[in-house]
């Protein structure tokens, strides 16, 4: 089965450059990536609005560009009458033509829509395309990734209590997903963004697929790949799951759950056979995933506590069909501590942040807030 082109372009408020040591690689992709490179030094700036938005919209005077990568540049707008911030993410259609990602992209734009009615995942309002480009609005995240979190810890590692609210609101939102019938495919300390009172939402839609594709290729980022999806096997919704495993064993450990080097060089394949550097790295990865976790470590390492670990031992079980459900993780021991101590221990984060969350919750998008009016909602007889 070929492997598919990644789209490693984050979400919302907080993008980071891709990284080729994580993404999944094709030779067709390495193709696309010379000819691009020829051809970026010729295209025009990026606009940040699409012409039929700025009656309503306009960029932001004081931060305008939020962060961009090589496959395109987020924008803070604003709503002109109410001053309420979003992300426009902006991606060129030269980039998606050359990848032949058309199809691929339609996909992330009808899924983000679906998952936006959970309240645990960033809020999409609305796409378009206009002068070679894609636009999409999305609520905007005030307080970065989990992974700058994580970063700002002096220990290396998150909090016991600050870690269970923030795997509840993962596990909420994996619920969500999963009873519309979506697989994520990328969950990451990247892709998990954190707004308003230290709240985590989930975000990018680029590897997403629905549960009755029934998906076998390779897809997402490699550290948080599950043993289905390293050996190309069925995929089902337990693949969020054990990314979800990868990323609490991160954040109360201190380091990844796999480390075995699949940085660039390691498989001196990468510029002659880009299909063999991939086959490569996912046999190095199920080779620690096998020698380290299967079984699993009965021994929990002092950072964390034996129900968290429990949690664990369950999340990353080699076997799929052994790893709990998003609704029962959701109900394990380790994920009820009480609401009260939870909101006391994320306000103690926002406050420790470099903006209030007075100032936030001023003008971060609400839970209710519904599509605005200018925005019709996406259908493909919007791309041309």
């Amino acid at each position: 089965m070929a492997v598919q082109t990644p789209r490693n372009f984050a979400s919302s408020a907080w993008v980071t450059a891709p990284q080729p040591e994580d993404l999944v690689c094709s030779q067709e992709n390495a193709v696309a990536d010379v000819a691009q490179e020829a051809t970026s030094a010729a295209l025009p700036p990026l606009p940040a609005l699409p012409s039929t938005w700025k009656q309503e919209y306009e960029v932001h005077p004081d931060l305008p560009v939020i962060g961009a990568g090589s496959y395109g540049t987020v924008f803070q707008v604003r709503q002109k009458h109410t001053l309420q911030p979003f992300a426009c993410k902006v991606i060129q259609r030269h980039f998606l033509d050359i990848r032949g990602m058309q199809s691929q992209i339609q996909a992330e734009i009808q899924l983000s829509q679906r998952a936006s009615s959970s309240q645990y995942v960033v809020r999409f309002l609305g796409a378009a395309e206009e002068a070679g480009c894609i636009f999409m609005l999305q609520e905007l995240c005030f307080f970065g990734t989990l992974e700058h979190e994580l970063l700002a810890q002096k220990s290396g590692r998150i909090p016991n209590d600050r870690a269970i609210c923030c795997a509840r609101d993962l596990f909420r939102g994996l619920r969500d997903l999963h009873n519309l019938g979506i697989m994520h495919r990328d969950i990451k300390l990247e892709n998990l963004l954190l707004t308003t009172g230290g709240r985590l939402k989930l975000t990018d839609f680029g590897w997403a697929a629905t549960v009755e594709e029934k998906p076998e290729g390779i897809a997402g980022t490699f550290a948080t790949m599950s043993p289905e999806v390293l050996s190309e096997g069925l995929q089902t919704t337990a693949v969020d799951l054990w990314s979800a495993g990868a990323v609490i064993f991160h954040i109360v450990v201190g380091h990844p759950l796999l480390r075995t080097n699949v940085g660039p060089g390691m498989t001196k394949l990468s510029q002659c056979f880009p299909h063999g550097a991939t086959r490569a790295r996912q046999e190095r990865l199920l080779k620690e995933i096998y020698k380290n976790f299967s079984p699993f470590p009965a021994s929990a390492p002092a950072s964390a506590t034996g129900l968290c670990w429990d949690l664990l031992g369950q999340l990353l079980q080699v076997d799929a069909a052994r790893r709990p459900t998003s609704i029962e993780a959701c109900r394990h021991q380790w994920i009820q501590l009480p609401e009260a101590q939870s909101a006391k221990h994320m306000m103690s984060f926002c406050d420790s942040s470099d903006r209030s969350c007075t100032n936030a919750s001023e003008t971060a998008t609400p839970a209710s807030s519904t599509r605005s009016s200018s925005l019709a909602p996406w259908s493909e007889a919007s791309f041309a």
